[in-house]
């Protein structure tokens, strides 16, 4: 296998098709529209689609406060926020919307958390999530289970929709299916210029919202995209399962340590099996690709297996572990996977993002109400220091952990013997983010 395809996403033959289920529960998909499937391979989910609410040829002839590329949880609920204040944004993203993306589907506490305080408590359950009641981590052949009551699961299908519909319906214009590439025309305004498939056009805005994950480059200039990769970082990947084996429960996560990475298994809220691994380069290359990687790691566990793994759409992600030496350029705020990332867990990663996009979005208010974006980008450095890089120190701990077989194997048994003692770790990995400034919708 080629691992450089690998990184840009790999391809691989498709599962079959996946059982048209157009029944009542898909209504609740908050998301404008027509009902339409989303598709990664053949593995599809039934949700709203969410079209754009302006075209190319209209967005020169507006005037933006923000605009926020990518509109994952971070740039979506960062759009949100805005435009519940009064913001005139602009919601941009390549994609088409519902859209699969590698990850592991866990949203933990924090990020519920985040979601009710900034006034979409109900989105969760709109998706239909199933809360969580377990987590069961294994290392080779032995397991231990035990309470996790924190968080939900829902697919990012959905997710991801609603939250671009939040965003939508509080007042933001989105577009879909461009790229974006911004150029600073001065300290206190940029450029950003919007390529579809037949057009181009510029917009200018005092404030930019990058959002556009690991691999997101928005800047021509090399410097302001400058990242450091660990050299130890392991690769994402995933794929989703048309059939979930019965021994998969609604709401566990099941999660298996090995010495070449580790894979994480849920129930998502549709019956499809969600599958996502943190994996070692060199471990998929001796595999000869991530699926049979992923096989193997099960067939060594205490994990249930499906043959149906070797024949489905694997998606990856860049190496996983990586800084971006600067977070702010100028009235370009940087959230989300885009500022950095650490390999999460159990929901850190989305618990970030979303934290991120909040209060990015309460310091871009700001900014705009108060004609200052100058001082915005030490503002944003200095919140997104204490909301997330010193959170993330734990995770960064874990996984350096999990390199070493011994330190997963000799935990798994002592938590299969005293599974009481996992209770401070899930409760210190689900505690609301101390945030300082959190933007409340009007």
């Amino acid at each position: 296998m080629d691992l450089s395809q690998f990184g840009r996403h790999l391809r691989s033959r498709s599962l079959s098709a996946w059982r048209s289920k157009l029944d009542s529960e898909t209504t609740n998909c908050r998301s404008g529209g027509h009902v339409g499937l989303s598709s990664v391979g053949a593995a599809m989910t039934v949700c709203n689609e969410v079209r754009s609410t302006i075209t190319l040829d209209q967005v020169d002839a507006e005037s933006w406060d923000i605009v926020v590329i990518g509109a994952g949880l971070a740039g979506a609920l960062c759009a949100r926020q805005a435009a519940a204040q009064g913001c005139r944004v602009l919601l941009v993203d390549r994609a088409v919307f519902p859209r699969w993306k590698v990850c592991g589907c866990c949203l933990n506490g924090a990020a519920v958390d985040v979601l009710a305080r900034s006034g979409l408590g109900d989105l969760v359950t709109d998706c239909q999530a199933i809360p969580l009641s377990g987590l069961h981590i294994s290392s080779g052949r032995r397991s231990a289970s035990f309470k996790h009551n924190h968080g939900v699961v829902v697919s990012r299908e959905r997710l991801d929709s609603a939250l671009i519909q939040a965003a939508i319906d509080a007042g933001a214009e989105f577009l879909d299916r461009v790229n974006a590439q911004v150029q600073p025309i001065d300290q206190r305004q940029f450029i950003i210029e919007l390529k579809g498939s037949a057009t181009q056009v510029s917009v200018t805005a005092p404030i930019v919202i990058a959002a556009a994950g690991l691999g997101g480059r928005i800047f021509s200039d090399h410097r302001s995209e400058h990242r450091e990769v660990s050299t130890s970082s392991r690769v994402g990947t995933g794929a989703v399962l048309e059939e979930c084996p019965p021994e998969i429960e609604p709401g566990v996560i099941y999660m298996n340590c090995h010495a070449s990475g580790y894979v994480g298994l849920v129930r998502l809220e549709d019956d499809r099996l969600d599958i996502a691994a943190a994996l070692d380069v060199q471990a998929i290359k001796r595999a000869r690709g991530p699926a049979e990687l992923v096989s193997e790691i099960l067939q060594q566990s205490a994990l249930p297996a499906t043959a149906s793994i070797r024949s489905a759409s694997w998606h990856g992600t860049p190496m996983l572990t990586q800084r971006r030496a600067r977070v702010a350029e100028n009235g370009c705020l940087f959230v989300g996977d885009a500022a950095g990332y650490v390999e999460p867990f159990t929901g850190e990663g989305m618990a970030w993002a979303l934290a991120g996009g909040n209060a990015a979005a309460a310091l871009a208010v700001q900014a705009i109400e108060s004609g200052d974006t100058v001082t915005v980008a030490e503002q944003w450095r200095q919140h997104h220091r204490e909301m997330i890089v010193r959170r993330s120190r734990t995770c960064k701990a874990i996984s350096l952990g999990l390199r070493y077989p011994i330190i997963p194997q000799l935990s798994v048994r002592v938590l299969s013997v005293f599974p009481w003692l996992a209770q401070p770790f899930i409760r210190s990995m689900n505690a609301p983010f101390e945030l300082k400034t959190i933007a409340e919708p009007a």
